[in-house]
C-alpha cells in the first residue's frame, strides 16, 4: 500500500504536531500528469466544502464559467452569517449549542 506522506504534505489524522494549516493543496508530478491532494482543517470545513472548493477549482482550471449561483454564494457578506454571542445575549435567545453566562 502507498503510504499517505508520499503524496501528502501532512498526516491525515492528528499526530504531534501543535500546528494545523487552514488548507492545504499539492501537486505531485508523475509521468504524464500530476497528483493533486488537498487537505483542509475540519473545523473549517467539512467534506462537503471540501469536495465544493475542488469542484470550483476544476472550473477555474478548465475557464468553465461559475454560475450566476457559484459567484452569488462565493461573493455573498459573511458579516451576519453567525451572530456574535454578544448580539445573542442581547436578543435574549440561546440555540442548544451555545452557551450564554
Amino acid at each position: 500500500m502507498l503510504e499517505e506522506n508520499v503524496l501528502c504534505p501532512i498526516r491525515t489524522l492528528p499526530g504531534e504536531r501543535n500546528e494545523w494549516p487552514v488548507f492545504l493543496v499539492q501537486a505531485t508530478f508523475i509521468r504524464q500528469g500530476l497528483v493533486l491532494t488537498c487537505q483542509a482543517h475540519h473545523q473549517v470545513m467539512d467534506l462537503t466544502g471540501q469536495a465544493q472548493v475542488m469542484m470550483l477549482h476544476s472550473k477555474a482550471c478548465r475557464k468553465v464559467p461559475f454560475t450566476h449561483g457559484e459567484l452569488s454564494i462565493g461573493n455573498m457578506s459573511r458579516r451576519n452569517i453567525t451572530p456574535m454571542l454578544d448580539e445573542v445575549k442581547r436578543a435574549g435567545t440561546r440555540s442548544s449549542d451555545e452557551t450564554v453566562t
